[in-house]
């Protein structure tokens, strides 16, 4: 799959321990799902995971922008309603006796969408200045809801058992080899495990999501000049300088079990998220400056380097090296 290698052309989305099945249903949800949900969908995105790494997703800059766009920032969150009803519908399904594993790829493409619209349309209310706190609190405590894609777990652990398949196995199929083998047509589950250790893709080719046996990550241009980052701050709170790895954390993004790592920060920078991810509610909490999205901190910043984190702009300067 030929990759345009143009600075800023794709925008990345996030990175993630995601297996092909829901990396697949994924793009299927941000195709053909949001075309149906919102009139427009992603043309170009690319999931691509290195041997024994996480998956990252990217997509077309302009494809984002539009559907950011088609998302209205109302604040009775009508897509997170959406999201919640077909979760609990899907929950439903797999627990009954008699149910369809074929409707539940169908389902879960379009969970998945409904999530992705769920996310944006949170942010944009979150962002409001009419927005009281308890509807900031209770968009902060879904954001951070575990097990959202219980339904599919308890789907493909109940698939295993009844149809005989080793643990974990199903992770590695496409969904398009799932349908088939639903279908009555198996995969060569030889070459569908080999995958499990292996670097893979997919992308959008003419409309329709094929897998790669390669890492087809977006080449972008070095950036280790960079002397200023933008991104988003998250409070107004004063600049902060300190040395990157000791006193300031730089991260892709961060997790829960980084919570203490945060907690013995002076300030916190992230190529990844918005208002509501993990490092923007967790630095609100503790009243830890912090500078989200900035795309390319972790590429740009080495450890020892001075720089001064100023959460009222989103700008991160560095001050000097070592």
């Amino acid at each position: 799959m030929p990759l345009p290698s143009t600075e800023g052309r794709w925008e990345h989305l996030g990175s993630r321990r995601t297996p092909i099945l829901e990396a697949h249903l994924r793009l299927l949800g941000w195709t053909t799902e949001l075309e149906r949900l919102i009139g427009t969908g992603f043309r170009e995105a690319i999931v691509s995971a290195p041997a024994g790494g996480p998956a990252e997703f990217f997509a077309a800059e302009e494809d984002c922008r539009r559907v950011e766009a088609a998302v209205p920032a109302d604040t009775s969150l009508p897509f997170r309603a959406q999201f919640a009803a077909l979760n609990a519908g899907l929950l439903d399904h797999v627990q009954a006796e008699a149910w369809s594993p074929l409707g539940l790829l169908g389902g879960a493409a379009a969970l998945f969408a409904l999530a992705h619209l769920a996310r944006i349309e949170a942010d944009k209310v979150f962002a409001l200045t009419e927005t009281s706190v308890e509807i900031k609190r209770g968009i902060e405590r879904w954001r951070n809801e575990p097990g959202r894609f219980a339904a599919l777990d308890l789907a493909w652990g109940r698939l295993e058992r009844e149809r005989g398949i080793a643990a974990g196995l199903f992770a590695s199929c496409t969904a398009d080899e799932m349908r088939d083998w639903l279908g009555g047509v198996a995969p060569d589950w030889q070459a569908v495990a080999a995958r499990a250790d292996a670097a893979w893709g997919l992308g959008l080719e003419d409309g329709l999501v094929r897998l790669h046996s390669a890492d087809l990550r977006p080449e972008t241009e070095a950036t280790t000049d960079v002397a200023e980052l933008r991104g988003v701050g998250v409070a107004p709170l004063p600049p902060v300088r300190g040395r990157v790895g000791t006193e300031i954390l730089v991260a892709t993004m961060t997790r829960p079990e980084d919570t203490e790592r945060m907690r013995a920060a002076r300030a916190v920078v992230t190529d990844e998220g918005g208002l509501l991810s993990h490092a923007a509610i967790i630095c609100r909490e503790l009243g830890i400056p912090c500078v989200i999205g900035t795309r390319i901190a972790t590429k740009v910043l080495h450890e020892g380097d001075l720089v001064e984190v100023d959460p009222r702009s989103g700008i991160v300067n560095r001050v000097d090296r070592p």
